[in-house]
C-alpha cells in the first residue's frame, strides 16, 4: 500500500513539474528570424554585407538575403522585378534609377513618419541635398542611394594640342580654357572639327544624335534641365514641354526648343559646330581611336576609357552651363533603394537603410564597387581642366548642382527624346516641330497614366 502512494507522489510531481516547464516555456521570449530580401542589378552581396556587420549584429534576428537580377538590360531587370511585385514575390527591397521613381512611386513605401523627426533633413546632413532631393516626392523620402554620378566633358589632351597648334593666335586664345558654357563649347568646337562638305575630317566632339552619342537622353536631359524646361506642370496636370513662360526673367523663351536646337547642332552639317555623324561608330571606340576629340560622359565612362587605355591623355572639364554665371546646373545619375510597399518587413527595411546611411559605410561601399560616393564632400566645382587622375573630384562635386527632369514614365519619354533628336537631325524637321511633336505624345502618355 505504502509501495502505490509512493508511485503515485512521484508520478504527480512529474506531471506537476512537466506542466510547470511547459507553462515557462510558453512564457519565454521567441527567437523569431526574419529576412530582410534586397534585389540589385549588381553583383555586390560581399561588400553589402560587410557594411551591413553592424546592423546584423545588433540585430540577431535579421538575416540579409542579397539577390543579383540577371537581366540583358536596365528595361529586362525593371521587368522582373515589377512582375515579382505584382505576382507578391517581390523583394523588400530593390534598387531603381533614380529616373525611374516618378513611375514607382505607387509601388513604394516612403520612410515612416516617426514624431517631429525630418528624414530629409536628416539625410541630407549625411547624403548631399540635392542628391536627396531626387528622391523626394510630394514631400516624403522614397529613396535612398549609396552612389551617383555626374555628366562631364571628357577629352583628349593631345587631340585638342595638336589641333590648336594649327590655329591662329586668336584661335588659339579661344581655345585656352576648358568650355563654361554653351556658346564656348560651339565656338571651340568649330575651331577644332574639321570638314568637307558633309564628311568630318576631324571631329571635335562626340555630341547631336541619338543613334551614337553616348548616353544621348541623359545628355539631351542635363541640357533641358539647365534650359530650365518642364515636361509636366507643377500640378501634374498638362504637358507644357513645348511652351514658353517657364522662365520669369525670359517669358518668351522656349526653354525646349532652345536646348534641343543646342544638342543636335553638333550633329547637323548645317551648323558651323557641325562635329558628329552616326558614320563615324560607337562614341566611345571613335574616341579611343582618335576619330573624335572629346565627349560627354559618367565617371563610370572615364573609367571604362582607361581600363581599356591606361596611358590615355585624358583630361575632364565640367559640365558646361546655358550661362556662364549664376548657379550651376548639372545631372546626375544613379541607382536608390526603395522599399516594396507590399513587403510585411516595412519598417525594418527602412531602419536597416537608416543605419547603412552612414558617411563612413557608403564611403566604403563606394570605394569597393568604385563608384561616385554622395557623401557630401563640400566639394566645389572649379572651371578648369582636372586631370583623370583627380577627375573623381569634379563628378563628387557636381552632384552638389544636381537637377534632373521628372519624368512621368522613363520609357516613353527616353523614346520621344530619342525621336525628336531624329526628327532633327536626320530628317530636318524644325526643333520646335519637334518639341511640338513630341509635346503631343507626352500628352497621350498623362492621358493614359489618368486612365489607370
Amino acid at each position: 500500500m505504502k509501495r502505490a502512494a509512493v508511485i503515485i507522489i512521484i508520478a504527480v510531481v512529474i506531471i506537476i513539474a512537466g506542466l510547470v516547464v511547459l507553462i515557462l516555456s510558453r512564457n519565454q521570449p521567441q527567437s523569431v528570424e526574419t529576412k530582410l530580401v534586397v534585389w540589385s542589378p549588381f553583383d555586390e552581396a560581399e561588400i553589402y554585407q560587410e557594411i551591413s556587420a553592424d546592423f546584423l549584429q545588433k540585430n540577431p534576428g535579421v538575416t540579409l538575403e542579397l539577390k543579383k537580377i540577371s537581366a540583358k538590360d536596365a528595361k529586362d531587370y525593371e521587368a522582373k522585378v515589377v512582375n515579382a511585385i505584382a505576382d507578391g514575390d517581390g523583394p523588400d527591397i530593390w534598387l531603381a534609377r533614380f529616373d525611374w521613381l516618378p513611375k514607382h512611386l505607387a509601388k513604394s513605401q516612403p520612410y515612416p513618419s516617426v514624431g517631429n523627426t525630418d528624414p530629409i533633413a536628416t539625410f541630407s546632413q549625411v547624403i548631399t541635398p540635392a542628391i536627396i532631393g531626387l528622391n523626394v516626392f510630394d514631400g516624403q523620402l522614397y529613396g535612398l542611394p549609396f552612389s551617383a554620378d555626374s555628366l562631364a566633358f571628357i577629352y583628349n589632351r593631345d587631340f585638342y594640342l595638336k589641333a590648336r597648334r594649327e590655329l591662329d593666335e586668336a584661335a588659339q586664345a579661344a581655345l585656352e580654357a576648358p568650355a563654361k558654357s554653351w556658346d564656348e563649347l560651339k565656338t571651340q568646337m568649330a575651331l577644332i572639327s574639321q570638314r568637307q562638305g558633309t564628311n568630318l575630317n576631324r571631329s571635335a566632339i562626340a555630341l547631336g544624335t541619338a543613334e551614337n552619342t553616348f548616353a544621348a537622353v541623359d545628355v539631351l536631359s542635363a541640357f533641358l534641365a539647365q534650359a530650365g524646361a518642364r515636361i509636366v506642370s507643377e500640378d501634374g496636370q498638362s504637358i507644357v514641354f513645348n511652351l514658353s513662360g517657364l522662365d520669369p526673367a525670359d517669358p518668351s523663351r522656349f526653354p525646349s526648343t532652345e536646348a534641343l536646337d543646342f544638342y543636335t547642332s553638333f550633329a547637323r552639317s548645317s551648323s558651323d559646330h557641325y562635329s558628329w555623324n552616326t558614320g563615324l561608330g560607337d562614341p566611345i571606340e571613335a574616341f579611343l581611336a582618335g576619330r573624335t576629340g572629346g565627349l560627354i560622359g559618367y565617371h563610370s565612362t572615364l573609367q571604362e576609357i582607361l581600363k581599356k587605355k591606361p596611358s590615355f591623355e585624358i583630361a575632364v572639364s565640367p559640365l558646361p552651363q546655358r550661362l556662364p554665371e549664376g548657379a550651376r546646373v548639372d545631372f546626375a545619375a544613379g541607382w536608390t533603394h526603395l522599399v516594396n510597399r507590399d513587403s510585411a518587413n516595412q519598417a525594418l527595411a527602412w531602419r536597416y537603410l537608416g543605419a547603412l546611411a552612414n558617411s563612413s559605410l557608403i564611403d566604403r561601399y563606394a570605394r569597393a564597387t568604385g563608384k561616385i560616393s554622395p557623401v557630401d564632400s563640400q566639394l566645389k566645382v572649379s572651371a578648369r581642366r582636372y586631370e583623370a587622375s583627380e577627375a573623381e573630384e569634379l563628378f563628387a562635386a557636381q552632384l552638389s548642382s544636381a537637377k534632373n527632369l521628372f519624368k512621368p514614365e522613363w520609357q516613353t519619354v527616353d523614346e520621344v527624346f530619342q525621336d525628336a533628336i531624329k526628327q532633327v537631325v536626320n530628317s530636318g524637321i524644325s526643333p520646335q516641330n519637334a518639341i511640338d511633336s513630341a509635346a503631343l505624345r507626352l500628352k497621350e502618355l498623362i492621358a493614359l497614366r489618368a486612365n489607370d
